[in-house]
């Protein structure tokens, strides 16, 4: 008989042949199977929607969002231990969520400190940017509530929606197109892109849920602060970074001009345009900017490789509003600042 990853049949002891691998999954399951209270669909979701937001997600403090057996919590913190706790909040936690944890804090000790049950509505929790909001399959608008409080805080999100709702789901019109439930997760995704989010779209496997639509989430304020601004001096290249000093451009500040920038005007909004039109749309910038500062050309170069470096240009003696001003004219999303004696800062120009 085939074992089906999609069943609703509650894992039990005779179910630990097919998991007899020394795999970190198996050793979930064996001592799930031991728990006799979850439904084996429950494990196979968990475990893919937990995977791959660690892929694309690492470190932050996790919070599993209409948790149920808040199973995702416990596993995004045995996949990667650099988070130091999470939190599994459900307006109504099943009684068997303990039995869960406790078979898994059984295996591993760490977790049973670092696991916090909440009952209650989602909206009580406090995010932070660098948090990550999880949740797979809440319910219609819940999902959209899941993805309001994590823009609201900037923090990283990753929901695999269920149950849609035309009535209260927005669908933007699409269903004459497309299947109605994708109409509104498209919705979703070009939603979370304008709330200033690098989006990633995934599907798990079918065999475990047809309602498999992964939609994850990077604040694009995270992914700026994560990257390295080249600018080239007269005294050669130099790295600028979100939180770091930059002394190199002390001495090349004028005592009543101390502040600097570094902008550029490729990719507005974070869309991706051709390198002719991004050129052409750099030139001016400089155009604007010669004569008023002195200016020194650099790249933007993001941390994991799958972005272009952007032509950039640092500017001396621009304050931070008349680059603010700059970025926002230009689409920029947010821009590197700093003045003699501070920390190159990150600040939005929204």
């Amino acid at each position: 008989m085939t074992f089906d990853p999609s069943s609703r049949a509650l894992l039990t002891p005779r179910d630990l042949s097919h998991f007899a691998a020394e795999t970190l999954f198996c050793e979930v399951a064996r001592a799930l199977c031991h728990a006799r209270c979850l439904p084996r669909k429950e494990l196979f979701e968990s475990w893919e929607v937990a995977q791959r937001t660690r892929q694309r997600f690492r470190g932050g403090k996790v919070f599993d969002l209409a948790c149920g057996h808040g199973l995702i919590a416990q596993l995004m913190l045995l996949l990667d231990d650099s988070s130091v706790s999470a939190q599994a909040i459900d307006r109504r936690l099943p009684a068997s969520a303990r039995k869960v944890a406790a078979a898994l804090g059984a295996v591993w000790p760490q977790l049973n400190s670092r696991v916090e049950f909440i009952q209650g509505p989602i909206s009580r929790v406090q995010l932070e940017p660098g948090d990550i909001a999880v949740s797979a399959h809440a319910c219609g608008a819940l999902t959209d509530e899941v993805l309001t409080l994590a823009a609201a805080a900037q923090a990283r999100v990753a929901v695999l929606p269920c149950c849609h709702d035309g009535d209260s789901n927005d669908s933007a019109g699409l269903e004459g197109w497309l299947e109605q439930g994708l109409a509104i997760d498209a919705v979703r995704a070009v939603e979370l892109r304008n709330r200033g989010y690098q989006v990633h779209t995934e599907v798990i496997s079918a065999a475990t849920t047809p309602k498999n639509r992964l939609l994850l989430g990077r604040p694009l304020l995270e992914l700026y602060r994560a990257t390295r601004y080249d600018a080239h001096l007269p005294q050669g290249v130099i790295s600028l970074r979100d939180g770091e000093p930059a002394p190199a451009l002390d001495a090349l500040l004028r005592p009543d001009a101390p502040s600097w920038a570094f902008i550029t005007a490729w990719n507005p909004g974070s869309r991706q345009l051709s390198r002719p039109e991004n050129e052409r749309r750099q030139k001016a910038l400089v155009r604007e900017l010669t004569g008023r500062y002195r200016l020194f050309p650099g790249a933007g170069i993001g941390d994991d490789g799958n972005w272009p470096p952007e032509l950039s240009v640092l500017a001396l003696g621009i304050s931070e509003t008349d680059a603010i001003a700059r970025g926002r004219a230009w689409g920029q999303f947010a821009i590197l600042v700093g003045s003699r004696g501070t920390r190159a800062r990150i600040v939005s120009s929204r």
